[in-house]
């Protein structure tokens, strides 16, 4: 507008002159046209002095109040100095770091350079030279004023107000290039390198930092030898993104104005960068470790411990930056992960069986821990798969979920080829010291693997499990029903001598029977208590049961009282040791013993009611005995009459309508002929 103005009064002047040369052209009116020449002179110069008042004017707008009387001095104390004094001035204060100061320097020195081009007192030369010596001014300041934010980082926490006075340096220099547009709307003239564009310059170059800082070499951490180097590489650089936010928000945000939003510019840069080195390097062919870092930035990392960290999450928009990588590409690497988490698994698996099996084909004995025999093969098969499962866990727990599912369903064949070796040993190597040292020791295995299938969640595969679960009752059942015939074909020779003629002079064949058995239950003591308890059971019931069905056999039959009493005491007697023998142990199956005393005394009974009385007994207890069992031991009394031993038979009748509340199973097992 002022320009407009000075136009007008040269437009002015024209027409008065030109009014003037019309009316006379003669030497006597040239002075007064001197005159009116001086006087537009005096004018134009008034209104240059407006326009620069003008520009310091909008210059000092744009200054914070506590600068106000800075540049008012300024004004005054410099308005007489000569361009090559200011500019002396002003590079002392660049050197000195007072980057602010100097850049108001400069923007007046750039005011009177550019718009007094007409001034009368200097030559076009003089002006160019000027200008050319602000220019190269401006870009010293630029150097130091961007050297010094290049490096902010550190500056902010070492030399927070340094930081700052460069920032407002970047401020003061936008708010001039927002006045000279302004200006140059109203046609009034600029310095040609405005727009400087020191913000864009700055924003540029941090990206370049960034890009820099993030592309060095990576740190060597210590703990770290077993990862890839790319996977140190990326721990190196997620690191340095974590520490570099946390710096920006916790130091640098306060030295940059709230509009430059400077912590999500800083994490915008930061995020492009770190995502195209992933996209990047996932072209290429990963190692499994290597897409396991990868997944654990992308999916659990980056989202949770950097962008939700608490420092962090309310200046950093995390929801704005996106994802590290497209999901499309995640869920691509996390198939392929899967499979090769789950192929290292099958070798590991295999690997470890096959040594188990050449354990056993060698002799060698498996070790014991706790008094119980040990196998290695359930520690590397389950610390296999809990390391499978930690490991998905680390990138996240939906993928954790789907690994699961997978070690089930391989659990379930390995299982399968577990029990065939196990078979095949059993079959080919019983002649073997480690024999029932090794069935027992993978008797326990089952224990452990037990526990692993118990210990999955109620979403996985049912029929992954039920599979699992059926092979290890197999197992179980078959190993300690192999223990249970060993012992049994030990003693089956003794069992031949059990009541006979000769039985009751003395009592050898029993006494091999519990000696043999005792020493056998020490051999498989090594199995876990639970399992031993129940061999201990059938073991104890199958003595008892054998020792009726000898009774039961009808091999001797006695007349004399006396040799019935005998015989009753005798049974009494083995009854009592074969208590002692598994109670040693822990068995609390009393109602064996019992049976035996019942059966003793039907036999030492010569009363026939009182004979019923305890038939009925042992039918109200044993709820499986039959007229056969009770004729088979009546068949003992030679000297029991027909009548009476029907009478004795006919009291089961009567007993098997009563119902007991304690019934035992016992003569079941026992086959009579």
């Amino acid at each position: 507008m002022s320009h407009s103005t000075d136009d007008n009064v040269i437009c002015t002047q024209q027409d008065e002159n030109q009014h003037t040369s019309d009316e006379s052209s003669s030497t006597e009116d040239i002075p007064s046209l001197t005159k009116a020449l001086s006087d537009v002179k005096k004018k134009k110069k008034k209104i240059k002095k407006k326009i620069q008042k003008k520009l310091f004017q909008s210059h000092k707008n744009a200054l914070p109040d506590d600068k106000l009387g800075n540049a008012d001095s300024y004004q005054e104390e410099n308005s007489n100095k000569s361009v090559a004094i200011l500019l002396e001035e002003t590079k002392d204060l660049i050197s000195q770091q007072r980057f602010a100061e100097a850049s108001r320097h400069l923007i007046d020195l750039e005011h009177k350079v550019y718009n007094n081009t007409e001034d009368e007192d200097r030559d076009a030369d003089t002006l160019k030279k000027e200008q050319a010596d602000v220019e190269l001014t401006y870009e010293i300041l630029y150097k130091e004023v961007i050297t010094t934010l290049n490096d902010m980082l550190n500056i902010a926490q070492t030399n927070s107000s340094l930081l700052e006075n460069a920032v407002n340096t970047i401020v003061q220099e936008e708010q001039e290039d927002e006045n000279c547009a302004k200006d140059q709307e109203g046609h009034m003239s600029a310095s040609p390198s405005r727009p400087r564009k020191w913000k864009e310059k700055f924003l540029t170059s941090l990206n370049r930092i960034v890009i820099t800082r993030l592309s060095e070499d990576p740190c060597l951490i210590s703990g770290n030898e077993r990862l890839t180097s790319f996977a140190q590489h990326f721990n190196c650089v997620g690191r340095k993104v974590k520490q570099d936010l946390i710096t920006v928000v916790t130091h640098v945000k306060k030295c940059f104005p709230q509009d430059y939003d400077i912590c999500n510019v800083f994490a915008r840069f930061l995020h492009d960068h770190f995502s195209s080195q992933m996209t990047n390097i996932t072209d290429f062919i990963l190692q499994k470790k290597d897409i396991h870092c990868i997944l654990c930035w992308v999916l659990n990392i980056y989202p949770n411990d950097i962008l939700n960290n608490p420092i962090l999450v309310n200046d950093v928009h995390g929801n704005a930056l996106g994802k590290l990588l497209p999901e499309s590409k995640t869920q691509e690497l996390e198939a392929e992960y899967v499979y090769e988490e789950m192929h290292d698994v099958i070798i590991w698996l295999q690997k470890s069986l096959s040594i188990e099996e050449d354990r056993w084909i060698k002799g060698n004995l498996p070790e014991q821990l706790d008094g119980c025999y040990h196998s290695e093969l359930p520690i590397d098969v389950l610390q296999n798969f809990y390391g499978a499962r930690d490991r998905a866990k680390e990138i996240k727990p939906k993928l954790e979920e789907t690994m699961s599912q997978c070690l089930l369903a391989e659990f379930s064949q390995f299982l399968e080829r577990y029990k065939k070796s196990l078979d095949e040993f059993k079959e080919k190597c019983s002649h073997q010291e480690n024999y029932i040292p090794v069935i027992i020791a993978n008797i326990n295995n089952c224990f452990q693997f037990r526990k692993y299938l118990e210990q999955c969640s109620a979403d996985s595969n049912m029929e992954d499990k039920r599979i699992s679960l059926k092979i290890l009752n197999n197992i179980e059942e078959n190993g300690l029903k192999l223990l249970e015939s060993l012992l049994s074909q030990k003693l089956k020779q003794h069992y031949k001598k059990l009541v006979k003629d000769k039985w009751l002079h003395g009592s050898e064949s029993m006494d091999n029977i519990l000696t043999s058995t005792d020493d056998y239950l020490l051999d498989i003591k090594g199995l876990k208590e639970s399992y031993f308890q129940n061999l201990l059971r059938k073991i104890h019931l199958n003595i008892v049961v054998e020792y009726i069905h000898r009774l039961m056999k009808k091999k001797v039959s006695f007349k004399s009282p006396v040799q019935q009493q005998e015989m009753a005491d005798e049974i009494m007697q083995h009854a009592s040791e074969i208590k002692c023998l598994f109670e040693k142990y822990g068995s609390k199956e009393t109602f064996l013993y019992e049976a035996l005393l019942k059966l003793s005394e039907v036999i030492r009974l010569q009363d026939v009611s009182a004979i019923q009385i305890e038939v009925a007994c042992l039918a109200n207890v044993y709820r499986d005995i039959r007229k056969e069992h009770v004729t088979a031991i009546l068949y003992i009394k030679a000297n029991l009459s027909r009548s009476a031993e029907k009478s004795i038979l006919k009291i089961l009748n009567v007993s098997k309508e009563a119902v007991s509340s304690d019934t035992q199973e016992l003569f079941s097992h026992i086959a009579v002929s």
